[in-house]
């Protein structure tokens, strides 16, 4: 049986993929629409294509918040688990497993393994 904690980062981690999933389908269709629509103003293509931009927005920062909170990273050093800043999440290289982040007890940069 898997523990109830990892049950739900995986849940997160999933929440958070469709949550931008469908702030990217946001944006998109508002793009086309605005495009496509030939007998409405500029102004109004432009709240249009502005109101895709800020739903994709919400999204993207709401999807960041979920997957960082969900599990903890793991220093490759000195193996301590730890939860990063939004802002080192967000400018840390990464692969899909891996962020390079500052480990808050060692104090070296390293490519951190995320681990539910």
């Amino acid at each position: 049986m898997k523990d109830k904690k990892t049950v739900e980062n995986k849940k997160k981690i999933v929440l958070s993929a469709v949550i931008a999933m469908l702030g990217v389908c946001a944006l998109v269709i508002c793009i086309l629409a605005a495009s496509n629509i030939t007998d409405i103003s500029k102004f109004m293509k432009t709240v249009l294509i502005a109101s895709g931009c800020i739903i994709f927005g919400v999204a993207f920062v709401t999807a960041i918040i979920l997957d960082r909170g969900a599990g903890y990273f793991e220093c490759q050093r000195c193996q301590y688990h730890f939860t990063p800043t939004i802002k080192a999440y967000i400018l840390g290289m990464h692969f899909p497993t891996k962020r390079y982040l500052e480990c808050p007890k060692c104090g070296k940069r390293s490519y951190c393994k995320h681990r539910l």
